[in-house]
């Protein structure tokens, strides 16, 4: 009893929170490391590390450090941390990821030892967020190097115990707790969808959360020994399209495919029920979602008409021949292929022809990143800041420099996005970003498909269970286990 066992599907890259950029990476290295900042349970963001925050014009903010907070080393935590986390970044010491997220720092220094002052170029209303990501002990880090990743040392509610290959991950609470709640956990790594629900089955394993299939969810569901919990969720799956494709540069188009999509029956059938329909990157929940956004509708006729204006006119009627065929590019995950054959049949319906293409996951992606597709689906993991409407869709954003993969150009989605960034005025921001909703549904560089639910599997003797939208495995350190 005093080990919670979770099953996760595939292995992290590293536990170095500059480094960890694949969703469990960063699920756990959030266990084990804290940040200044921290997003609770609603998704806003509130102190951790910081005790006090002041900001005496819109490009300086002063940060004072709680005192007496250790690392699991048992040294102590000091502003000289937090600037070497942070010019380790800068100064390609790592070569993180999210060097993105502080490309606006002019000057960081540490003014005494719980005491930080952060200048920036410009106004950036993100910062905040940005300072979420985990702080590092200078020396552990430096002395460490490349191998800190895999030996993490942070301040989190846990510390690390030893990474077995690709086998598992083991945790330990750092501060004891004397009643139900395990003080060792132990993250097993299954990469079989089978593997994993046969050994929840068997009761080797106590918890996993958005790691099994839906369509394997209705052998779980009347298991008497195992419990299931759901609750909304933000990850949005969505049809990516390559906009310089001299077939989808035309709107028009765009517009018949997201037209001919049944989201309902996708849902119903591929989901089996676990999602809602999707018409914004922003879940429902978040600060800056635009509520009175139009559902994408279902309506293959008016998708007919406007493949028929475009030029693509249907050369036989509802005969077999095609208007015109896309190739649609996939990973081999099942569930993946089978949503891709159930759009196939659903575009079919208007005259569209799909070849569907499934590669490994790594050639996928790098498909995926160098422009080589026409249609492909993926999806977008935790979105809590609006501001990922820069990087996803601003024109300078093209990969590998961003994330803009469909090589969208708009000048004003431009203009909206920078406005998003630069203005400290919430509901400034939020008109910026209704507007941003607004124009890419009518736009349509990708087609909002879903938020998948979050959905959590266990023992029956596990309880106090509270999940969030973000799935984050924060909510495992108030699990409790009989």
């Amino acid at each position: 009893m005093d080990t919670l066992v979770v099953a996760i599907p595939s292995s992290p890259g590293s536990l170095d929170p500059r480094l960890a950029n694949d969703a469990y990476g960063q699920k756990i290295n959030q266990l084990i490391f804290r940040g200044l900042f921290q997003k609770d349970e609603h998704l806003n963001v509130v102190p951790d590390l910081a005790a006090r925050l002041d900001q005496p014009s819109p490009t300086t903010y002063i940060v004072t450090l709680q005192k007496g907070v250790r690392f699991h080393d048992g040294s102590e935590l000091t502003a000289d941390d937090v600037v070497y986390t942070i010019r380790s970044i800068l100064d390609g010491e790592v070569l993180s990821p999210f060097k993105e997220a502080f490309a606006r720092v002019k000057t960081i220094i540490a003014i005494d030892r719980t005491t930080v002052r952060i200048e920036l170029t410009e106004p950036y209303a993100p910062f905040l967020t940005s300072l979420c990501y985990g702080i590092v002990p200078r020396q552990a880090a430096t002395k460490l190097g490349q191998n800190f990743g895999r030996q993490p040392i942070g301040s989190g509610p846990y510390h690390f115990v030893r990474w077995v290959d690709e086998t598992a991950i083991e945790l330990e609470r750092h501060e004891p707790v004397h009643d139900a709640r395990p003080p060792h956990l132990s993250f097993r790594i299954i990469k079989d969808d089978n593997t994993r629900v046969l050994m929840l089955l068997k009761g080797e394993i106590d918890f996993v959360m958005n790691a099994v299939p839906p369509v394997l969810l209705k052998r779980i569901k009347d298991e008497p020994r195992l419990k299931l919990d759901t609750s909304e969720g933000i990850t949005m799956s969505y049809v990516g399209m390559n906009l310089e494709d001299p077939i989808l540069r035309d709107r028009r188009v765009r517009q018949a495919i997201a037209l001919a999509l049944n989201r309902n029956d996708l849902i119903a059938y591929r989901r089996y029920g676990y999602a809602s329909k999707a018409n914004s990157l922003l879940a429902p929940t978040n600060w800056a979602y635009a509520p009175n956004l139009p559902q994408i509708g279902y309506d293959p006729a008016q998708a007919k008409r406007l493949l028929d204006e475009a030029g693509f006119v249907d050369p036989d009627g509802d005969g077999p021949k095609k208007r015109f065929t896309l190739t649609f590019r996939t990973s081999t995950a099942k569930e993946r292929v089978d949503i891709v054959r159930m759009i196939a049949l659903q575009l079919a319906d208007v005259g569209i022809g799909i070849d569907i293409l499934s590669y490994e996951w790594g050639t996928f992606f790098r498909d995926i990143q160098r422009g080589n597709f026409q249609l492909y689906s993926l999806q977008w993991v935790g979105v809590t800041e609006p501001d990922i409407y820069y990087d996803v869709f601003h024109s300078s954003r093209f990969p590998p420099a961003g994330l803009n993969r469909g090589k969208y150009a708009n000048a004003e989605m431009d203009r909206l996005v920078e406005e998003g960034r630069r203005s400290l005025d919430p509901e400034q921001r939020k008109k910026s970003y209704a507007k941003i909703q607004s124009m890419l549904l009518s736009d349509v560089p990708v087609i909002p498909l879903w938020y998948e639910q979050n959905v959590a599997v266990m023992q029956n003797n596990i309880s106090q269970v509270h999940l969030r939208p973000d799935a984050s495995f924060m909510i495992l350190k108030d699990v409790v286990k009989q």
